[in-house]
């Protein structure tokens, strides 16, 4: 399964299409969701649908191509390491000061 995702602000919506390719051929995914009332306490069943892991992984980063970022967090590994050498660079400074 793939995931593709295009941002539409115009709707203020991201735009997902689910596809597969297999015997030269691409297969879409379509059709609309129905909700179902479902009582409090009640067992949900299965699920929506279920992606394996590689196509989720697919789909966050296409998520992250929209410019979409984790609203909780404390940012990339990137920031983190970036943030984590500034700090071993200030220790040194205020080390040095003290010598």
């Amino acid at each position: 399964m793939h995931v593709r995702a295009h941002r539409t602000p115009w709707r203020d919506a991201v735009d997902v299409l689910l596809y597969e390719e297999h015997d030269g051929a691409r297969y879409v995914a379509r059709g609309s969701l129905t909700l179902e009332r479902v009582e409090h306490g009640d067992v949900v069943g299965e699920p929506t649908f279920s992606l394996p892991a590689h196509s989720a992984q697919e789909m966050m980063d296409a998520l992250w191509d929209c410019g979409l970022r984790p609203s909780e967090g404390s940012g990339s590994a990137g920031q983190l390491a970036a943030t984590q050498k500034h700090l071993e660079d200030m220790r040194l400074i205020a080390l040095q000061g003290f010598k």
